[in-house]
């Protein structure tokens, strides 16, 4: 069973942010930092309808073990040529570079090299 997680590009901070509860009527999110101590008082955050982009994680991992959410921009070593997009979901699917995502597509090369709102320079159009 694959595990339902999300995390959030907070915009005017720039800052990614671990998702712990979605509020779906109202489009707020909640968080916790977790290198500020529980209980102090910044420790927690929210974030309204427009501050942020959510993205959901694939159930996948890299060759490194780091979780793979949409919005990643991952390479993958090919025999011939390597494949480097960005993660996308569509029709209630994850893709890259318009390859259902796979761990058969993965292999044991996929890296992740960044995502689409901390290292867009890495974005190809």
């Amino acid at each position: 069973m694959r595990t339902i997680k999300f995390r959030a590009f907070e915009k005017e901070k720039e800052k990614m942010r671990e998702v712990s509860v979605i509020c779906l009527d109202d489009g707020w999110l909640e968080g916790e930092d977790k290198h500020i101590q529980v209980g102090d008082e910044n420790s927690s955050w929210i974030l309204r309808k427009g501050e942020y982009e959510l993205m959901q994680f694939t159930g996948l991992l890299d060759k490194n073990g780091k979780e793979i959410y949409e919005g990643d921009i991952v390479k993958i070593k090919g025999e011939v040529h390597d494949i480097i997009g960005e993660i996308k979901y569509l029709e209630a699917s994850f893709f890259l570079e318009g390859w259902f995502l796979t761990k058969n597509l993965l292999g044991n090369t996929a890296e992740i090299i960044g995502n689409i709102y901390e290292t867009s320079t890495l974005v190809m159009h």
